[in-house]
């Protein structure tokens, strides 16, 4: 059965990282986890990553009450044991933290294009994804290399591995449409790259048991009806 993952995007820039009122909303590992940070970038990444999850629970399962309690599920992948239908998964970048959810498990990976990876491609990336790369326009190889990290990182957050699975046994095929292998045997993920607002960053998404690409909804919020919505919840 083909299901929509939803990812919300939240652009930081606007957000002040030692506004207290935040923390009301985010469960107290994150909120002490956030107060670890000295930069306020980093900061300001993780008490985005806790109100889109937050906003996205309240969205998905209104009934839960928040902030959501994690806890480690299958490799250690945070989850709600409560929700078992309820997937989702955090990435940030720059200025971008983004949450996606659905009701398989998945994973989701944003990156800054203009971020330099090129000696990890040459360390990790197989021959044919470097010719893949080769035969795109010169201007577009610096996204292209972007875009296989994003494939190949989503994948691997979605089965909870992350970087413990070897990065050289994962390889994108385009047949045409994107597929992830591993050590020569595809993966039952489907897989691909999200449409996003910001051409400066790109954004892969990996679904359990699903077509390549996985259908998905990109929802870019704004701080204030994310409270908003958060506050009823309180209030209620």
């Amino acid at each position: 059965m083909t299901q929509i993952t939803t990812v919300y995007a939240l652009d930081i820039r606007l957000m002040d990282p030692d506004d207290t009122s935040w923390y009301t909303f985010l469960s107290f590992k994150r909120a002490a986890a956030a107060l670890r940070y000295r930069q306020l970038r980093d900061r300001s990444r993780c008490i985005g990553a806790g109100l889109l999850l937050s906003y996205a629970l309240k969205i998905h399962a209104p009934r839960h009450p928040l902030p959501p309690r994690t806890v480690p599920g299958v490799n250690g992948k945070p989850c709600l044991p409560e929700l078992p239908g309820f997937h989702f998964n955090i990435s940030h970048s720059g200025d971008w933290v983004v949450c996606a959810v659905g009701a398989s498990p998945l994973g989701v990976d944003i990156e800054r294009v203009q971020r330099d990876i090129s000696a990890v491609a040459q360390k990790y990336y197989s021959s044919s994804e470097l010719q893949h790369l080769l035969s795109l326009p010169l201007e577009r190889q610096a996204a292209g290399l972007v875009e296989i990290w994003v494939l190949k990182e989503s994948y691997m957050k979605a089965t909870g591995l992350g970087l413990h699975l070897p990065l050289h046994e994962i390889e994108v095929h385009w047949q045409p449409e994107i597929h992830i292998y591993r050590a020569g045997s595809p993966v039952p993920f489907g897989t691909g790259l999200c449409s996003f607002n910001d051409r400066d960053y790109r954004l892969g998404l990996a679904v359990y048991n699903q077509a390549s690409p996985p259908p998905c909804r990109v929802e870019p919020l704004e701080l204030e009806p994310i409270v908003r919505c958060l506050s009823l919840q309180r209030n209620e």
